[in-house]
């Protein structure tokens, strides 16, 4: 996972701006995927990646953005944990 990082920071920065383009829509699978790249990557390493916390700032705003609730949020984020294998499923 981690020679994967590049591409998510590029996902990442992608999807700011698209969403500094108002296309909330397009951004969000791209942010979620880098996200999740950010959130698995201790499997490979057993450290947390120094942008997974920015990546959730992130990706949380967005959703905001999109008038997603906080319970949505929460169960969204919760979801991509429980992929990168953080919280048992």
């Amino acid at each position: 996972m981690a020679c994967r990082t590049p591409a998510a920071s590029a996902l990442n920065n992608l999807a700011r701006l698209l969403q500094a383009a108002n296309r909330l829509g397009a951004a969000q699978p791209l942010m979620r995927r880098a996200l999740a790249v950010y959130l698995a990557f201790p499997h490979d390493t057993a450290h947390a990646h120094p942008h997974r916390d920015a990546a959730v700032t992130d990706y949380r705003g967005l959703l905001t953005a999109m008038s997603k609730r906080e319970a949505e949020i929460a169960t969204d984020l919760a979801a991509l944990r429980r992929e990168a294998g953080l919280e048992p499923g």
